[in-house]
């Protein structure tokens, strides 16, 4: 059974998935994708250093059938990284890809029954780029409609700090001034990039599994309110006819801003939460406390 087994030399299993991932960063720069790239360059740091780390304990053996499916997938994931006009006409694509290099990775490296070992990563990759791709893919089709979640809530946001508001749909109108909150502000990139962070800390950095569940919502619903916000003080700003700063934080530097605010707040919990994790329990019993364990079970879930 092991003479059909081959194994790659590690040098081309690391050259690999290195160049794909210059690849894939030079698109999104290509692109002007900023968000992404800084993103992927986080994601693609944070598996290469888990692969690194246990490197010596990862079984490089494959199959000739598992090679030339991982060597399919790989020459699919080229087509669709051409570097040219028409791949950074279609950037969006270049978020699920690296999932798809992890995959046919995997498969080159350790076969079918090898996958297993690198489940963490596959799971970091897929979280990368694929929510964010198929919803989108949802909302342009009209099935999903964020905006109007997003705007019935800056609308009550704002009426409750006292602000004169009128929803209409996805229109909020003060008194002196009104905003659309389209499908570009609904939040929808910093939801995706939130719930790629959330899980990207809980495989690196695990902490009880009881928390896995409340830690990804949590990131879902904080990039979601801070969205929120942001569009509530565009609209005040419109009313105050001060189109230099609504244009800051709709169009400038001043969402990425917001975006940081929300990966800091998030950072700050997620670290409070490990120290938190790390103190001993006085007289707690597992049997008395209902936990979600059985949430994405596996090494780190």
């Amino acid at each position: 059974m092991n003479k059909s087994k081959i194994c790659i030399p590690r040098l081309i299993l690391g050259i690999i998935p290195i160049a794909f991932a210059i690849i894939n960063l030079f698109l999104l720069w290509k692109a002007e994708d900023s968000a992404q790239f800084g993103l992927s360059a986080l994601f693609f740091l944070g598996v290469g250093s888990m692969i690194w780390e246990r490197r010596k304990n990862i079984n490089l053996h494959t199959t000739i059938p598992a090679l030339i499916l991982g060597i399919i997938v790989l020459l699919f994931v080229l087509s669709k990284s051409t570097i040219g006009v028409e791949a950074t006409k279609h950037a969006d694509i270049q978020r699920v890809l690296p999932f798809f290099v992890g995959l046919g990775c995997a498969l080159i490296a350790s076969g079918f029954q090898g996958l297993k070992q690198f489940k963490s990563e596959l799971i970091i990759l897929f979280f990368l780029g694929i929510p964010s791709f198929v919803l989108t893919g949802l909302i342009d089709q009209g099935i999903v409609n964020i905006a109007i979640f997003t705007a019935s809530t800056t609308a009550f946001l704002l009426s409750y700090l006292g602000f004169s508001v009128n929803l209409q749909g996805v229109y909020i109108h003060l008194p002196t001034g009104s905003v659309e909150v389209n499908t570009a502000c609904a939040g929808v990139d910093l939801i995706c990039y939130m719930l790629g962070l959330s899980v990207l800390a809980v495989e690196m950095f695990p902490i009880k599994k009881k928390y896995n569940l409340s830690i990804i919502l949590g990131a879902i619903i904080l990039a979601f309110f801070v969205n929120a916000i942001r569009v509530g003080l565009m609209a005040i700003l419109v009313a105050k006819g001060n189109n230099e700063a609504f244009d800051y934080l709709h169009e400038g530097d001043g969402s990425l801003v917001f975006g940081m605010i929300t990966v800091l707040i998030f950072g700050g919990f997620y670290w409070l939460l490990m120290n938190h994790n790390d103190q001993p329990k006085n007289n707690i019993k597992n049997n008395n406390i209902a936990t979600l364990d059985n949430f994405f079970e596996g090494d780190s879930f």
